[in-house]
């Protein structure tokens, strides 16, 4: 999962401000082939399943959801009865989960910062008194 907002020196690109995945795309593909060219060295196949925090789903994570998909057809099996309404497709269902996981990460990094941030700040106004 990364984030298409820089809050880095570097800024955001500006592809970051035109294109989706314009400021992540190619950085961690690079980053992905560089950390598991072992893997690749041995035969396995590797798939870059980039996310941004804003909900969009890289090139490598649409087709390996389309692949998986299509190799388990449109049946929900297990998951059917469990399945909300608006997700009756092995495709919608899974693209829901990993929406979900998504965002409930980003929210838990984000609440572990600002607990993270008050803590300091009432140290600090501890130190100071």
């Amino acid at each position: 999962m990364v984030c298409p907002v820089s809050a880095g020196q570097a800024g955001t690109a500006d592809a970051g401000t035109r294109a989706a995945f314009g400021n992540t795309h190619d950085r961690y593909r690079r980053t992905i082939n560089d950390d598991y060219a072992f893997a690749r060295a041995r035969g396995h196949s590797i798939h870059a399943i980039i996310h941004e925090t804003f909900g969009g789903f890289g090139p490598g994570a649409v087709e390996l959801l389309y692949e998986l998909s299509r190799k388990h057809g449109s049946r929900l099996g297990a998951d059917e009865a469990a399945a909300p309404w608006c997700a009756r497709s092995f495709r919608s269902l899974h693209a829901l989960k990993i929406s979900v996981a998504i965002h409930t990460a980003a929210a838990s990094e984000i609440l572990e910062t600002v607990q993270a941030d008050v803590a300091a700040a009432e140290g600090a106004a501890c130190s100071e008194s």
